[in-house]
């Protein structure tokens, strides 16, 4: 079956009350993405800086994967690229101003790579999946920004280029 056939392609986004500066710090913070992560997905840094080029690992509920920071635009987007795990693809938080609020968007281009996986996707839309996956980060993400991030002035991530 060709990739495009078993691609997962999916779009989720959500108002936060929160300044759009410190969304993105969560965002490309990828050295303290274990502090407002799902738990249970025990997301793990693989590099000590944020922004371009960091790295992290988390188990999420397809197994272990991967990913990286390929670009970042302060306010505006982060994206990054799966890779080392059961899915290829990228992936892009953008974010927008509204009034007081951030819109944050999470969109995602995978394909999964192991023979099982392969095998799943013939069998089951992984959008659905991928929905409930952006549905969990966005309310860990409003959780961690709504509360001890919000009150703190937000911190210098590097942008390495």
């Amino acid at each position: 079956m060709s990739d495009a056939a078993i691609r997962t392609v999916a779009v989720d986004r959500r108002r936060l009350p929160v300044d759009i500066g410190v969304v993105f710090v969560a965002l490309a913070g990828t050295h303290r993405y274990h502090e407002w992560w799902p738990p249970e997905w025990d997301a793990r840094a693989l590099s000590k800086h944020g922004g371009v080029g960091g790295r992290w690992a988390f188990v999420g509920p397809i197994g272990r994967q991967v990913c990286q920071i390929i670009d970042a635009s302060p306010g505006r987007y982060v994206e990054f690229h799966f890779h080392d795990g059961p899915v290829r693809g990228v992936g892009r938080w953008g974010l927008a101003r509204q009034g007081e609020q951030t819109e944050v968007t999470l969109a995602v281009d995978l394909v999964p790579v192991t023979p099982v996986h392969r095998f799943w996707a013939q069998l089951r839309d992984q959008s659905q999946l991928q929905h409930r996956v952006a549905r969990r980060l966005f309310d860990c993400l409003s959780e961690r920004c709504g509360g001890e991030l919000r009150d703190r002035p937000p911190q210098q991530i590097p942008i390495v280029v």
